[in-house]
């Protein structure tokens, strides 16, 4: 098994629970990013209603830390 199938059985469980928070909010489109320092999300209603909220970690990861709304 390589990284991607690896990958691939680990992320199959991310989307999961992505779909899951999708239809609790109503979200129609849900967008994640995460890079070395910042953790971000983007999403819509249909186009509507656009959101992002984002979380920086300067020095180490704080999984505590609260994400604000940036739009």
């Amino acid at each position: 098994m390589g990284e991607f199938a690896s990958l691939e059985e680990d992320m199959l469980h991310v989307f999961e629970e992505v779909q899951r928070v999708k239809e609790k909010y109503g979200i129609s489109s849900l967008t994640l990013e995460s890079n070395r320092y910042t953790e971000r999300f983007h999403g819509s209603h249909g186009g509507k209603g656009n959101f992002v909220g984002e979380r920086e970690h300067r020095y180490a990861r704080n999984p505590k830390k609260h994400f604000i709304q940036i739009k």
